[in-house]
Order: C-alpha cells, then structure tokens, then sequence
C-alpha cells in the first residue's frame, strides 16, 4: 500500500528514507508516512511504529533506526497537527493542566490503536517514540495493550495517574537522559514506577550527561528493544 521508501540492515540504508504522501490511509494520523524495511520482514509480523516528537517530522526521526539489524518494516507516520515543518501529536505542555494534557494523550492513543489495526497485519505493533511520541507509546501500552506488542519509550514521561491494571501488559522500556532539561528524568522515573506498579514487564535505562536527544547508545538500546519485543 504504501511506498518502499528506504532500506535498512546491518550496515547504513543503501536509500534514505524520504517522506511521502499516502491517501489510501485514512487521515486517522496523517496521509504522510516514512516506511523504513529492515532486513527481510515476514509479511505476517506485527509492524513496527516510530512515533516523533512535537514539532519534528519523521523523515528526520527515521534516522534513529540506522544500522539497525533485524527484519521487519516500520512504518514512521507524521502528526496530525502541522507544527513548523513537522508536526504535533496533541496540544497542551507540561506546565498546564495535566488532566486535559492526559486527556489528549489518551484521544491520540485512540486513533493510532485504530491506525495499527489497519496497517498491521496482525493488528499489533511494537510501538516507539520520542518525547511526545515516548508518551504515546507509554499511552498505547496502557490503554490499547491487544494492539501493542512491546513499547519503547524515549525522552517520555507519564501523566499522573495510574495504567490500568486489567487485561494484558505488554512490555515497557524506558530510555533516558538524567540531564534532559525538557522532560526531567524525574518524570521517566515516576512513569517506571507506575507502570511496574499495575504489573507492566518493565525497565528504566537512564544516560548520564545526556540532554533531550537519542544519543548512539540510546539507539542502540532501542533496536535491541524492538527486536525482542517482535521475538515475544
């Protein structure tokens, strides 16, 4: 459905990812979407999303799957929300109201749960994002778990409340930096804690000296988490 946009192995891509227009997905996410082919993926595995942070665009944030082994297709779609030359997935910041900022986190979580049922072939995802795209995949952990095959969370953090506790948990790795002066490592390490709490399968990695980005050994951690989560 959607166009071979550039191909990832062990070694750099032969062909960078470069963002195009897809109008046969609906406009639950956006028409625009960067696919990435690692390897040689089994059409029948769950697909892998990348979700970006507020403002960017997923032909820049494909760049954290390079050289990344593995063999599956992960499809990078851009926000809704047209935000300098990316996109937003939801309104709000930290420092207003955290009831509305959850709830447009939970909204967004509720089309992209849809958005995998229909691009998936096993209606699954193993699901990763950055900053705001670190709280979806948290929010898709918690809220759409059937659709969530593992979740990897970057530069994220957790609106306080709990995830709910029924129904499967699918596991959460939480990547860091303690010096993100964005969203403080304070907020990784709150989200670790509930999410262990309601009986998530999870894991907090935090980076010294490490600002708002995803350093080498962050990528490095998230292709690893990526491949184990499409080994469950």
């Amino acid at each position: 459905m959607l166009l071979l946009l550039g191909w990832m192995g062990c070694s750099a891509p032969s062909m960078a990812p470069v963002a195009s227009t897809a109008p046969e997905v609906q406009a639950l996410v956006s028409s625009t979407v960067v696919e990435v082919i690692v390897g040689t993926p089994d059409p029948q595995q769950a697909i892998v999303l990348g979700l970006h942070g507020r403002g960017a665009h997923p032909s820049g944030f494909s760049g954290v799957l390079d050289g990344a082994s593995g063999n599956y297709k992960a499809l990078l779609p851009l926000a809704p929300t047209r935000q300098g030359k990316g996109g937003t997935w939801f309104g709000g910041s930290l420092a207003g109201d955290p009831v509305l900022y959850g709830r447009g986190i939970a909204e967004q979580a509720a089309s992209l749960a849809a958005w995998i049922q229909q691009e998936s072939p096993n209606g699954k995802a193993v699901v990763f994002g950055f900053s705001q795209g670190g709280m979806l995949a948290m929010a898709l952990a918690a809220y759409h778990p059937e659709q969530v095959q593992g979740a990897i969370a970057m530069g994220g953090m957790w609106p306080d409340v709990t995830p709910p506790k029924a129904g499967p948990r699918p596991p959460l790795r939480i990547l860091h930096g303690e010096a993100d002066p964005v969203v403080s490592a304070a907020g990784a390490i709150s989200a670790a804690l509930r999410f262990e709490e309601a009986g998530y399968p999870t894991e907090l990695t935090l980076y010294p000296g490490v600002v708002h980005t995803v350093p080498s050994e962050m990528r490095s951690a998230l292709h690893k988490a990526i491949e184990d989560s499409l080994d469950r």
